[in-house]
């Protein structure tokens, strides 16, 4: 069985961040990168969280104030703007 203390060693950070991560702790401030390290190192390890719940963020935001005919002037941006907002509804 894996413990929080062998993620922590192997990821590089402390055993409290990897506690309060993995527990769920909504008070914890940590780095995207730090997040994804110690997620992806509990998973290599094959630690179990049993009921517990790895909740990443997944807030998306984009602002536009570009017109409609300014939108169809550049194809690439229209595009974009599709892509980003079918990916956030899937």
């Amino acid at each position: 069985m894996v413990t929080m203390k062998e993620i922590a060693q192997k990821s590089g950070f402390s055993q409290a961040t990897v506690s309060r991560l993995l527990n769920g702790d909504p008070t914890l401030s940590v780095k995207e990168e730090t997040r994804r390290r110690i997620i992806e190192v509990s998973e290599q390890l094959g630690y179990a969280t049993g009921s517990r719940r790895i909740v990443l963020p997944r807030r998306v935001a984009v602002l536009d104030n570009a017109t409609r005919e300014e939108e169809l002037a550049d194809a690439y941006f229209d595009e974009l703007r599709s892509v980003l907002g079918d990916n956030a509804r899937a």
